[in-house]
C-alpha cells in the first residue's frame, strides 16, 4: 500500500544501525521496540559525553578539545535540534 504511493518516499523496514543515518525522516515502530531504541540511543549519547568530559576535566588540553568538539558537532547539533 505505502510502497505504491508516489507521494511518499517509503523505505520499508530498516535495521537498528540505520536509525540515525538520515535516510528516514519518520520511523514507525511498536511502543516497546521504539522505546528500547530511543532509550539505548539516549544512554549511549550520555555515556559518550560523560566519557569526553571526564577525560578532559583535568587536562591542559580541555580548551582545545572543547573548541574542536564544538566545531565538529555544530552541524549535527543544528540538524538534531527540535526547536
Amino acid at each position: 500500500m505505502l510502497e505504491n504511493d508516489t507521494a511518499l518516499n517509503y523505505i520499508g523496514f530498516i535495521e537498528g544501525n540505520f536509525l540515525l543515518n538520515g535516510k528516514a525522516d519518520v520511523i514507525v515502530s511498536d511502543g516497546f521496540a521504539g522505546n528500547v531504541a530511543l532509550k539505548t540511543l539516549e544512554g549511549a549519547a550520555k555515556n559518550v559525553i560523560a566519557l569526553l568530559k571526564g577525560k578532559s576535566k583535568n587536562s591542559l588540553l580541555k580548551p582545545i578539545f572543547s573548541w574542536l568538539l564544538r566545531h565538529l558537532f555544530k552541524d549535527s547539533y543544528q540538524r538534531l535540534k527540535t526547536n
